[in-house]
């Protein structure tokens, strides 16, 4: 998983149809293509950093979780998934996490994950 920090142009415009989650304090949203992860600063929309997404897996979906928001991205595989915890600000990793099945995410609520 790749991170990058991009101060680009100030307009966003997604390569194709993407997946969309928004923080709970409604100041970052994370749109997911297929490549990649962007955040955007909410509410004018401005792209600031990417995330890369394993193109080995089989799916990946984002959410957002905890105060101040960090961005939890599954990745799924054949025999099993990867949780990463990403700081939006590095970007940076903070944790990950091996789950020996693959999963799916099913919600985020606080400071919670349930698949």
């Amino acid at each position: 998983m790749a991170a990058s920090h991009s101060p680009g142009p100030s307009r966003f415009t997604p390569e194709a149809r993407p997946k969309l989650a928004i923080a709970s304090d409604g100041t970052l949203a994370a749109v997911l293509e297929p490549t990649r992860i962007h955040v955007l600063e909410l509410p004018g929309c401005t792209p600031f950093a990417e995330v890369g997404i394993d193109p080995d897996a089989g799916g990946s979906e984002v959410a957002w979780i905890g105060a101040p928001p960090r961005l939890l991205v599954l990745s799924r595989y054949a025999a099993h998934s990867a949780l990463h915890l990403i700081d939006p600000h590095g970007p940076r990793p903070i944790a990950e996490i091996r789950l020996e099945a693959p999963m799916k995410l099913a919600a985020t609520g606080a400071a919670r994950v349930g698949n």
